[in-house]
Order: structure tokens, then C-alpha cells, then sequence
């Protein structure tokens, strides 16, 4: 809800753009109206040599390029949202050559599960988590989701309560 900014990852063309889906929690009452739009609100980059990134999920109404327009690495191109089939606001980034996708981690393929390669694609180096703790905490009630969500559960405990409630927000689990 604050804002935080998604910027090209290097010098391209803006390729596509879509902008105006809404920034909702993708469910099965939902999916409908998705199909086919699972990416959400974005931006599709051009590169030099055959290279493409793709940034989806983008908060609605906040994409700041269009197309045909070129960008410098470092450029907002929008900000994070919960736009498309997702269901906590995050940037999903993909990452092409000559159509083929990429995983920035490990460009080259050469790496096995679990070893770090020494090859990547970042110019500083990521930790790449592949899940986590979004936030936790403790009510005398059972909290709704979108207080959760919106980090408004994080109400001080009273003393001697009818109940302990223990909650966490994750992602990526499995």
C-alpha cells in the first residue's frame, strides 16, 4: 500500500504494456475474469541480443511507461501489486532469450538443486528465497485475513485474555 517501486533491469523497449486490472487475491470466484490475463498488470521489456523481461502483478493504475518508449536500467516502470493470479502483492519477473526463458540464478543451467551457481544474471548479488515470513504476531481473537494482509492485526494483547491466538503470513509453502 505504500508503494514501492519496480524498476527495468537494464536498458530496453517497452514492448507491451497493460495497466488497469484490479488488485485483488486470485480465487476460484475470480478466475474467470483472469483467464488469460494471469500475469496481471505489466510491462514486457526488449533488450539487446535476443534478450525479454517481463514484470507482472503491477499495482493498478501505477505503470509510468508505454509502449515504444525506451528506458534506461533503473527506470520505474510501476510498482508492485497484487494485479493477475497471485495472492499477496509481489513482482514476478521472467526473464527470456530468443523466447527461451531463463532463470536468472542460474543462466547457463549448470548448476544442481540446492548449490549456489557462480554464474547469474544479477549485478549484485540475491539470496533467492524460495519461500518466508511475511509477519506473525499474537491476538486474543482470531484475526480476518485482510487485517493480516494490510498489517492492521497488530493490536496489542490485553491482559489475562479469553484466548491466545497465534498467526503467521507466509509465502511459498509448501
Amino acid at each position: 500500500q505504500t508503494g514501492v517501486d519496480v524498476l527495468a533491469s537494464a536498458t530496453g523497449t517497452v514492448r507491451g504494456v497493460r495497466d488497469g486490472m484490479p488488485d485483488v487475491i486470485f480465487s476460484s470466484e475470480n478466475n474467470n475474469d483472469i483467464a488469460g490475463r494471469e500475469c496481471g498488470n505489466g510491462v514486457v521489456l526488449t533488450h539487446r541480443g535476443g534478450w525479454e523481461t517481463q514484470y507482472c502483478h503491477l499495482k493498478k493504475a501505477s505503470v509510468k511507461v508505454r509502449v515504444g518508449q525506451v528506458v534506461q536500467a533503473g527506470d520505474v516502470l510501476g510498482q508492485i501489486g497484487l494485479s493477475g493470479q497471485t495472492e499477496f502483492p509481489h513482482l514476478h519477473l521472467s526473464v527470456r532469450r530468443d523466447g527461451q526463458h531463463i532463470d536468472p540464478f542460474a543462466p547457463d543451467l549448470t548448476s544442481d538443486c540446492g548449490e549456489m551457481p557462480t554464474q547469474t544474471l544479477w549485478e549484485t548479488p540475491v539470496d533467492y528465497v524460495p519461500g518466508g515470513i511475511i509477519s506473525a504476531g499474537f491476538l486474543d481473537t482470531v484475526p480476518e485475513f485482510a487485517d493480516i494482509k494490510s498489517g492492521a492485526s497488530s493490536s496489542p494483547l490485553v491482559r489475562n485474555p479469553g484466548a491466545l491466538v497465534a498467526w503467521v503470513y507466509v509465502f511459498g509453502g509448501r
